[in-house]
Parts: structure tokens; C-alpha cells; sequence
């Protein structure tokens, strides 16, 4: 029963399952209290799973004996009182993520409790009390709460933990003993992405560690003796992405451990003596990201089981004769990718005879040596040297076992019959980016290259694929030839490939696809062709492509098709391909031959013909797809539906018509299709419906948006009672409903009425739609809401905005739309018909109030949008009571003096999203140290806003950011706009829809890596490693003075 829209299970809901159901699965429902009734009868009930719902109480439970798991993750629980789970006394696992909860009582768990998760909630500090009788935890999971410090001592109530995760809370030191009771092992302690700046000595007395992580924190410097005790049990840790400079002496003692990661620091050297303590046992040590200007080879050289090294992403320019001389005899991997190498010498790798994995990509060598791999030829298997300006192919001779090659981005203009011969264990094969025209007959054998699995030749320069490139290669499963300019595919050119499941033919210049061009292809599920050059198609270009077991998804978009041909002298049992879904959409197709889909008519289940020229449909049309379920149709010249249009498509499911120019549909257009669930005519020029137009359907969801409806469609909808849920009739024209007239739509979810002429609703509007769970009646003229209409609902969303029309998009709205009669105070007297309210949107009315009391009766509001109000007033204490609030838009008020933004948010603390929209020319302060560290989501908009200044966005504490800019006047970003932003570990940043025309590289200081060259763009995604944080940039629509020095 998961992932259904249930918001309440009956008593007797499993009536004669009671002794047989041991499993219950109503995740992802609309339950907002546990059906409690039900499940008692469940006697051998022993696993539950409530996930996602809308639970906030959980009230103590009845004993039972056989319930084992129980999963109550993204419900809305702010409080487990005494005795929550403890009847529940052989309860072993127990899930409470990504809940609201503040506060355990003492006796909230069993004592059989083994899992627990208590991660991402709202708590302060560690529930000790609450966990002080799990005597048989084995994990438990704290991380992603509010926890700024341990207790002291921290004491477990077991000996011995399988994994503690502290990790994404807001810790910034660690008390001087850790746990400082009598001894505890724990395999795996997780405190990473905290804000630990320091350590002491013996932090972690009194434990036995196997794993501890302490990666993404802002540790500059490790005491000598912070490890101590942990020298003989400490395998594995992490201190990826800290400050640290130099390499932790504390690190020396600690002689068991194998595993080392220091990515992403900033440590330029290693001395001769700091893996001596773990020279034994070292097996995998991670350098890359740092600042080392070449290898540790003095470090290394007391290590006798090193595997693994990583040293990418470093300023490493030269490779030397020694450098993995003596030492590198155990390596197995070596990872030297985007550093600044720019000579290797011939001897490099000659110690490494075990060398399995070598990874020199992103480099770009002044000079190459063919004998640079002659030594490790007869144990490669990974070869990555893409971008690494290596002229020659030749060095690839002789390399017999190397399974993956990643040649990419090299100027590769030629191959030989003869490049990839002496290959036969190649697996995966990339040569993306070169300069290759064609590719030689023989290049790929089946006979020598029989485990050949993956070719990618995307972004080259190939005209021709000759007949028999890849011909009978067995188990090859992808060919990508994206971005090439391939203009014919000619018959044969893809044959007699058993297991070939994806070819990627995009973005070329195909004009013409010849008869059987794709032959005997039985394993084939995607053909993509869209972004080419042709102008009509016909399914004669595939031969038996495709099976009983395996149907195609065939991509024709975005071409200039105006022909769909119908295949000439067709028998019915001719194999043609068995499409399962057809994309043909964005082409110029003005008409559609029924005889067209004839050859795929028994597969065809998903059909796309969205943004054609497409002016009638007729009951031919469709004729030969009698299995057809999906069908869009939107984007296109219809303007009208004729009856019967689809009676030969009876299992149709769902149609989209939208955007077209209907101004008619006939009452049998959608006639015996009682499989009809969703149905979309929005943006069309339909006044009225037939009233028997959806007699014997099943719809489950319509759209009649952006029409010209001027009366609720309510005698259309009758035919839909039993099965309707959502309606969309906004943009319409309806200025009244009819009393009772929705009432017979008992089922209905949601119903969408924004942007109509509605100016007062009766009491009986929505007397019996008890199960409505959304309602947004926006963009109308109503004065006032009153409480009656509302009483009968369990409503969780409601939107209750008007907005002023001439800013709105719509044209015909800006015609006809009224400013006046809007709500001038905030409907308050419906609250208490609406409690369980989890989003509401006032904004853009005349209110001139907002007390503290205004939202103090929707305490399970998680979305409020109060943007472009005539406040007077405003309580600063107004959102104190909505603890679950996560998204939250407001304007910054600029004429309301009292407005602070810091004071309004003081306890929201589990805001994840906040868009403000600010009303003045600059942006410095409002925002500064505003938000909490659950933050995911920051916009800042608003055409006034032309100046930002580079702290505007001091005090932000999180992780994770996105950082939006957009729809501003700024024209120019400021210089080290990123310098107040050093605290965050991955940031995007998005700054399209401004009046941007250059960005400076000084913008990104400190982005030493990146470099200022011209480029022009209309959308550009760069990423790159920013010192110690990873930023992801998007730009559009200017021209772009920045790009990444390392793509």
C-alpha cells in the first residue's frame, strides 16, 4: 500500500489477514496519525514501515511481541514521550530520520533496541537518558541534528558499537576524553562535515577504534597526542578536507593503520619520517587535492605495502627515475590526474611491476616517451590518459590485460587496423573528444576483441560508419557516436550484435537512414537519433532490432521531420523493430498516415508527438496502436478532438493535449476508454465540455488550466466522482461555483482554482471533499475568506494569494485581470478548520499586520510565503511557533523599520529553503548571520537589487549550499563575492536571469585555479576544486570572461 495518497486506514482495514500479515508497507502515504486501531489486530505483525507520511504524534504503543522493525523516517514527530516504544520489548531496529524531533523522554525505547536512527532532526544535544538502557545497541545514529557539544564524560550504554555517527551537526570542538567511562570499542566513528576546529590530547581515551572519520571539519592542527591509545587499533581515518598544512605528527604512533585519507588539504611536503609509525601496514594512502609539488618519494620509501596512492588534483610538475623506485614494488594503483606534469621520465614506473591502475589524465606533457609504459605493459588494466597531449597510439602494443583505456581529449586524428590488436581483454574503450573522421574496417574484431563491452567516439569529427565497424562484436552493450558528423547511416551499418543494448547517434548531421541500416539487433533498448538533420522517416531502416523480451525506446526528436512514411509491401509478419516508446516530437510533422505505425503497432505502448504542426486527428490516425497507454499530443494545431478519435487505442492511460487550439471537443472523443487515468487540455480555447464527455473513463487526474471557461465544468465532471483526485481549472474565467457543485467529487486531493474571477465562496463549496488535501484559490478578487467553507476539509496545503495581474504572465490575464477587492488581513478565523495546514502563500495582498498570533494556530506549516505585502506592523516572534517550517519567501521591507530578517528567523531553525526578494539597491547586511546550519537553499531576487557587496553573505553555516542570484538588476558580481563564503564545503552557485555581461575572475577569489578566457555561452556548467571547498557554477545568457583551468 505504499506511495498512495491514504490519510486514514479503517479498523478493520486487513480484516481476515490478522494472523497472516508479518509485513506492512504504507510509506509514502498522507497518515497523520499512526492507524493504530488497525495494526493492533495484526498479532504476528514484525516488520512496519510508516516512512513519509505526515505522523506528528505517536502516542505509546500496546505490547507486541513479534514486531521487529519498524520505519518511521520523514514524518513530522517532534516529541518521543516515555513509553513511545517500550512495550515493544523485542523491537530490534528503529528508523526516526529526517523528523522534527526536539526532546526524548528517558523511557522512550525498548531495551532490545540493536539499530537506531535518530539522524537529521532538531535535537541540541545527545539523548543520554533516553539511552541509557539499550543494552544490546549496536548502531546508533545521531548525525544531520543541532548537536553543538558532547556530553562529559559521553557514556554508551554498551561495550562495543558497531558504528556511532555524530556526522553534519554542529560540534566544533570534542571534549578532552572523549569517553572517559571504562573502555568501548566502536568500528566506525563518524564526525565528519562538523565544525571541530580542535583537539586535545587523548581526545579518544578510554575507546577502541577500527574507523574513525573526521573529514570535512576545519582542523588546522592535530595535537601528538590525540590518538593516543588507538596506535594498536585505529586501521582507517579520514581527514579529507581540513586546513591542515602540514602533515599530523600525531599520525606517527598509529602502527596499525592501512587505510590514510588527506584529501583536499593544503600540505605541500611530507618529511622523510611521517608514515614510519604505519610503514607496515599501509595499504591505501590519498594525497590528492593538497598543494605537493612532487612526489613524497622520501616519506614513501619505508612503506612495504602500499597499494593504492592518490596525488591527484596537486601541483606535481615532474616525475623522476626514483620517484617510485625501491618502494612502489607493492603498487597497484597510482592516481597522478590534473596536476601540472609536464615531463615523466622513460624510467618512472620501471619498480612498479605490479601496477595495475595508472591514471595520468588532465596533464598536458611538454614531451612523451613511447618507452614510458614498457614495464608495466604486462600487468596494466586501467589506463586513463585523457587530455595528457599523447601523440603516439603505438605505446598500446603489447598491453594485453588493460581492460579499461580512457583516451579522451588527445587530438587524435588517426587510427590503424592495428591500434587496438594486440587489446584483447578491452572491456571499455573512450576516445571522446578527438579529431577522428573515420574509423579504419578492422579497428574492432570480433575475434580478438571478444570482451569488448563499451565505445565511446562521441565529439569527433566521423562522417562514415562503414559496414562492418562493429559486426559481430559479442558482447558489446553501448556504441556512443554523439556529436560526430555522420550524414548517412548506411544498410548494415549496425548489424548481427547479440547483447547490444544502447547506440547514442545524437547530434550529428544524419540526413538519410538507409533500409536495414540497424539488422539483427534482438538485445537493443535505445536508439537515440534526435538533433539530426532529417526530414522524414520511415521504420524500413530497422531490420529484426529488438524482441519479445526486449523493446526499444526509439528518439527521433528535435529533427526536421515533416514525412512519416508508411513501410511499402508490409506483411504482418515482418520484423520491423518492436518500439515500445516513440519520440518524434519537436519536428515538423503536419500529418500523420495511420498506415505509419503499422510495423510497431503491437509493442507501441509510449507515443510523443509533442511541438509538431500536427492540425486534425481523424479515427484513422491511430489505428494500428491498439496497445498505446501514453500519448502527447501537446505543442500542436489542433482545434478540435472528433468523436471516436481513439476508440482503436483502448488501453490509453493517459493523453496530454495541451497547448494547442481547441476550441471544440466532441462528447464521444474520449468514448470507451475506461482506462483513462490522466488527461491534460490545458492552454487551449475550450468555453464549455460536453457533459457526457468523460462518461466511462477513469480519470484520476485533469487538467483544464489557461481555457476559456467561464462556468466550473460541474455536470462534465459528474461522470468522474469515484475516481477524480486532482483538477486544475486555474486560469480560467469562472466567477462562481455552484453550491454543492464540487461536492459530488468526495475523492477529490487537489483542486487548483488560482487565477479566476471568484469573489466569495458559499459555505457548501466544499462541504463533502473531506479528503482534500491541496487547495489554491490565488489570483482571485476575494475580499475575504470565511471559515465555513473550509470546515469539512483535513486540508493541507492552501494558497490564498492574489496577486497583482499586471505582473502576472499570462496575457489574458493582464486583460482582464482586478486589483481590487484583496484580502487586506489575514484570514485567521479558518485556521482552526485548517490545522493541518503544511503550506500557505499569502503573499502580494494589501495586509498591513502580522502579529505574533497570526500563524500561532498552524503549527504544521512547512511552507509560508509572505513576499510583497503593505506591512505596518510585524511581530518579530510570528514564525516562533512553526517549528517544522522549512521553506520560507519573504520581501525584505525596506519601509517597515523594525523589519529584521536575523530576529524573524532567530528559531527557525529547520529552515532548508529561503527565498528573499530585496526591495533595496544594495544587498549588505539584511542577511548577515541569519540563517542555521540546516540551510540547503538561499535565492536572493528582486529587480531593485543592482549591487551586492562581498560580505552580504557573512555568517552562513552549512555544509551545502545553493546560491542563487537571479532575476536582479546586477550587472556586475563583486570582487571575492566567495571570501565569506569559505565555510562552505560544496557550494553551487547559480547567477542567470540578471543584466550580467562580464564577471571578473577576481569575482571567485579565492579561485586561484581559475582563469580568465573569453568564452561565449549560452549555458555553462563548470566545476572545479576551490582550495578546500568544491564549487559548481552556472551561467547563462552573457558572455562569459571564466573558465575552468582544469574542466
Amino acid at each position: 500500500m505504499m506511495q498512495n495518497q491514504l490519510s486514514h486506514i479503517h479498523s478493520k482495514a486487513f480484516q481476515g489477514s490478522e494472523r497472516a500479515l508479518t509485513t506492512v508497507d504504507l510509506s509514502f502515504n498522507r497518515l497523520h496519525r499512526l492507524p493504530l486501531e488497525a495494526l493492533q489486530r495484526l498479532h504476528h505483525l514484525q516488520w512496519l514501515s510508516l516512512h513519509s507520511n505526515d505522523i506528528d504524534d505517536w502516542p505509546p504503543l500496546p505490547a507486541k511481541p513479534n514486531l521487529r522493525s519498524v520505519f518511521l523516517g520523514d514524518n513530522r514527530i517532534s516529541h518521543l514521550s516515555d513509553g513511545a516504544f517500550s512495550s515493544l520489548y523485542n523491537l530490534t531496529s528503529l528508523d526516526l530520520d529526517q523528523n522534527c524531533i526536539v526532546e526524548v523522554d528517558r523511557h522512550a525505547f525498548p531495551a532490545s533496541l540493536q539499530t537506531l536512527s535518530l539522524s537529521n532532526n532538531l535535537m541540541t544535544q545527545v539523548p543520554v537518558a533516553a539511552l541509557h538502557n539499550l543494552k544490546n545497541l549496536t548502531w546508533l545514529q545521531l548525525g544531520g541534528n543541532l548537536i553543538e557539544q558532547l556530553p562529559k564524560p559521553f557514556r554508551l550504554p554498551v561495550k562495543q558499537l558497531h558504528k556511532l555517527d555524530l556526522s553534519h551537526n554542529l560540534l566544533t570542538r570534542l571534549p578532552s576524553a572523549f569517553m572517559n567511562d571504562s573502555e568501548v570499542t566502536i568500528s566506525n566513528l563518524h564526525l565528519e562535515f562538523n565544525y571541530i576546529k580542535d583537539l586535545f590530547d587523548s581526545t579518544f581515551k578510554g575507546l577502541v577504534l577500527e574507523r574513525l572519520s573526521l573529514s570535512n571539519n576545519r582542523l588546522s592542527s592535530i595535537p601528538n597526542g590525540t590518538f593516543n591509545g588507538l596506535h594498536e587499533t585505529l586501521k582507517a581515518l579520514d581527514l579529507s578536507h581540513n586546513l591542515l598544512e602540514t602533515f599530523p605528527k600525531a599520525l606517527k604512533n598509529l602502527t596499525a593503520l592501512s587505510h590514510l585519507y588527506l584529501r583536499g588539504n593544503l600540505i605541500s611536503e611530507l618529511d622523510a619520517y611521517d608514515l614510519h609509525g604505519c610503514r607496515y601496514d599501509l595499504e591505501i594512502l590519498d594525497l590528492s587535492g593538497n598543494r605537493l609539488k612532487k612526489v613524497p618519494k622520501e616519506a614513501l620509501r619505508l612503506t612495504q605495502r602500499i597499494a593504492r596512492l592518490s596525488l591527484q588534483d596537486n601541483s606535481i610538475s615532474n616525475i623522476g627515475d626514483d620517484d617510485f623506485s625501491v618502494w612502489g614494488q607493492s603498487l597497484t594503483a597510482i592516481n597522478l590526474g590534473n596536476n601540472d606534469l609536464k615531463h615523466i621520465s622513460p624510467m618512472a614506473f620501471q619498480g612498479t611491476t605490479k601496477l595495475r591502475e595508472l591514471r595520468l589524465s588532465y596533464n598536458n606533457l611538454l614531451s612523451f616517451d613511447p618507452k614510458l609504459f614498457t614495464s608495466i605493459k604486462s600487468s596494466l588494466e586501467v589506463l586513463e590518459v585523457g587530455t595528457f597531449n599523447m601523440p603516439t597510439l603505438d605505446v598500446l602494443q603489447g598491453m594485453g590485460k588493460v581492460k579499461w583505456l580512457q583516451m579522451d581529449h588527445n587530438k587524435i586524428a588517426k587510427l590503424s587496423t592495428s591500434t587496438f590488436e594486440g587489446m584483447p581483454s578491452l572491456i571499455h574503450c573512450d576516445l571522446e573528444g578527438n579529431k577522428l573522421q573515420s574509423l579504419p574496417m578492422g579497428l574492432f574484431r570480433n575475434t580478438i576483441h571478444n570482451r569488448l563491452n563499451s565505445i565511446n567516439l562521441a565529439n569527433n569529427e566521423i562522417e562514415r560508419i562503414e559496414t562492418d565497424t562493429f559486426h559481430k562484436l559479442p558482447i558489446i552493450t553501448n556504441i556512443v557516436l554523439f556529436g560526430n558528423k555522420i550524414k548517412i547511416i548506411h544498410s548494415l551499418s549496425f548489424r548481427d550484435m547479440p547483447i547490444l543494448n544502447t547506440i547514442i547517434l545524437a547530434r550529428n548531421e544524419i540526413f538519410h537512414i538507409e533500409k536495414a541500416a540497424f539488422s539483427n539487433l534482438k538485445s537493443v533498448t535505445n536508439i537515440f537519433l534526435q538533433d539530426n538533420n532529417l526530414t522524414e522517416f520511415s521504420f524500413d531502416g530497422f531490420h529484426r532490432v529488438g524482441d519479445e523480451k526486449n523493446h526499444v525506446f526509439l528518439d527521433l526528436s528535435n529533427n526536421k521531420i515533416e514525412k512519416v512514411l508508411k513501410v511499402n509491401g508490409f506483411k504482418n509478419d515482418d520484423i520491423y523493430i518492436k518500439v515500445r516508446s516513440l519520440d518524434l516530437s519537436n519536428n515538423l510533422i503536419s500529418h500523420m498516415d495511420g498506415n505509419f505505425l503499422r510495423p510497431v503497432g503491437g509493442t507501441l505502448h509510449y507515443l510523443f508527438l509533442s511541438s509538431n504542426r500536427i492540425p486534425f486527428l481523424d479515427t484513422t490516425t491511430f489505428l494500428h496502436a491498439p496497445n498505446l497507454q501514453v500519448l502527447h499530443l501537446d505543442g500542436n494545431r489542433l482545434s478540435n478532438l472528433p468523436n471516436g478519435v481513439f476508440q482503436n487505442c483502448l488501453m490509453l492511460q493517459i493523453i496530454h493535449i495541451g497547448h494547442n487550439n481547441l476550441s471544440t471537443v466532441f462528447a464521444g472523443a474520449f468514448r470507451n476508454l475506461s482506462s483513462l487515468r490522466i488527461l491534460d487540455l490545458s492552454y487551449n480555447n475550450i468555453k464549455t465540455l460536453p457533459e457526457d464527455v468523460f462518461l466511462g473513463t477513469s480519470l484520476e487526474r485533469l487538467n483544464l488550466s489557461n481555457n476559456n471557461i467561464f462556468h466550473a465544468p460541474t455536470h462534465s465532471l459528474a461522470h468522474t466522482r469515484s475516481t477524480l483526485r486532482y483538477l486544475d481549472l486555474s486560469q480560467n474565467r469562472i466567477s462562481t461555483i455552484p453550491t454543492n457543485g464540487l461536492n459530488h467529487l468526495h475523492n477529490l486531493l487537489s483542486l487548483n482554482l488560482s487565477s479566476n474571477k471568484l469573489t466569495s465562496l458559499s459555505e457548501d463549496t466544499f462541504n463533502k471533499l473531506v479528503y482534500l488535501l491541496y487547495l489554491d484559490l490565488s489570483h482571485n478578487t476575494l475580499w475575504r475568506l470565511d471559515d465555513e467553507p473550509f470546515r469539512a476539509l483535513i486540508c493541507h496545503t492552501i494558497y490564498c494569494a492574489t496577486f497583482p495581474m499586471s505582473l502576472f504572465e499570462s496575457e489574458r490575464t493582464q486583460a482582464t485581470g482586478s486589483l481590487s477587492q484583496l484580502l487586506s488581513e489575514v484570514p485567521t478565523h479558518v485556521w482552526p478548520s485548517i490545522a493541518r495546514l503544511s503550506k500557505l502563500d499569502i503573499s502580494y495582498n494589501p495586509i498591513q499586520t502580522l502579529s505574533m498570533n497570526t500563524f500561532r494556530k498552524l503549527e504544521k506549516l512547512r511552507e509560508l510565503d509572505l513576499r510583497g505585502l503593505d506591512l505596518k506592523y510585524l511581530d518579530a516572534r510570528i514564525l516562533h511557533s512553526l517549528r517544522f517550517l522549512t521553506t520560507f519567501k519573504t520581501s525584505t521591507y525596506v519601509s517597515l523599520r523594525s523589519f529584521r530578517l536575523q530576529n524573524l528567523l532567530t528559531k527557525s531553525c529547520s529552515l532548508r529553503r529561503v527565498l528573499v526578494e530585496v526591495e533595496e539597491t544594495n544587498l549588505s547586511h539584511q542577511l548577515q548571520w541569519t540563517f542555521g546550519s540546516k540551510l540547503r537553499e538561499l535565492t536572493i531576487t528582486g529587480r531593485n537589487l543592482q549591487y551586492v557587496l562581498p560580505d552580504a553573505f557573512q555568517g552562513l553555516q552549512t555544509h551545502e549550499l545553493v546560491l542563487r542570484i537571479t532575476g536582479t538588476s546586477i550587472s556586475r558580481l563583486p570582487k571575492g563575492l566567495l571570501k565569506y563564503l569559505a565555510d562552505i564545503r560544496y557550494l553551487t552557485l547559480d547567477v542567470r536571469g540578471n543584466f550580467l555581461t562580464t564577471m571578473d575572475e577576481e569575482v571567485l577569489s579565492p579561485a586561484s585555479k581559475f582563469r580568465a578566457d573569453g568564452l561565449t555561452t549560452q549555458h555553462i556548467s563548470a566545476r572545479e576544486e576551490l582550495g578546500r571547498k568544491e564549487i559548481h557554477i552556472i551561467l547563462a545568457r552573457f558572455v562569459l570572461l571564466l573558465k575552468c583551468s582544469r574542466p
